[in-house]
C-alpha cells in the first residue's frame, strides 16, 4: 500500500481560527484567520502531494487507479457562527450541476449554488466544547404558518417573504 502526506490546503475565511488548524497539527502559529482544510481532490480546493506539490488526483491514478474520491473531508475551525447551509440530494446534486455547466457558468461564480455534482453528507465532530448545530429543514407550508403567526400584516418583510413561499 502506497501512503503520502498531503499538503495544506487552506482556506482563510474571516470566520476561521486564528491558526487554529495549524494549531491543531503542530505546523506553527500563523496569523490570518484559517477557517478550513480541504482533503480531497475537489476542483475548487484540490489536495496535493506535500513532497511534490503535485495534484492528489494524479497520486491516487498512479497508485490505485482512480483519479477521484467518493468523499470530501474538511477540517473545519469556526471561530463565529457559520451561515445557513442547505445541501442537496444526490438527484438534486446532479440536476443543478448540469443545469449550470449547460448555461456555462464559471465554478466560482458567486452566484453558482452546484460547484460539484455531489451530494453533501456531513459529519461533525467537535474538538472543543461549546460548539452547537442545528439540522433539518421545516416543510414550506409550516414555515407560512409560523410567518403568519409573527405577522399578518402582508405589507412587511415577512408578510412578503410568506406570499413568496405560498407561491411557491
Amino acid at each position: 500500500m502506497a501512503v503520502a502526506k498531503l499538503g495544506r490546503t487552506l482556506a482563510h475565511y474571516q470566520w476561521g481560527g486564528p491558526g487554529a488548524i495549524s494549531k491543531l497539527f503542530g505546523w506553527g502559529e500563523p496569523e490570518e484567520p484559517e477557517a478550513e482544510w480541504w482533503l480531497g481532490v475537489h476542483p475548487l480546493r484540490p489536495s496535493t502531494i506535500a513532497a511534490d506539490g503535485k495534484p492528489l488526483a494524479g497520486w491516487l491514478q498512479r497508485h490505485g487507479g482512480v483519479g477521484e474520491l467518493p468523499y470530501l473531508f474538511k477540517v473545519l475551525a469556526p471561530a463565529m457562527p457559520l451561515s445557513l447551509q442547505v445541501h442537496p440530494s444526490a438527484e438534486e446534486a446532479t440536476k443543478g450541476f448540469d443545469r449550470e455547466v449547460r448555461g456555462r457558468m464559471d465554478l466560482d461564480d458567486p452566484l453558482r449554488l452546484y460547484k460539484d455534482p455531489s451530494a453533501k453528507p456531513e459529519l461533525v465532530v467537535a474538538l472543543e466544547g461549546g460548539f452547537s448545530a442545528l439540522a433539518g429543514v421545516r416543510p414550506v407550508d409550516e414555515v407560512v404558518a409560523v410567518l403568519t403567526e409573527l405577522d399578518s400584516d402582508d405589507t412587511g418583510p415577512i408578510g412578503a417573504l410568506r406570499q413568496r413561499l405560498a407561491s411557491g
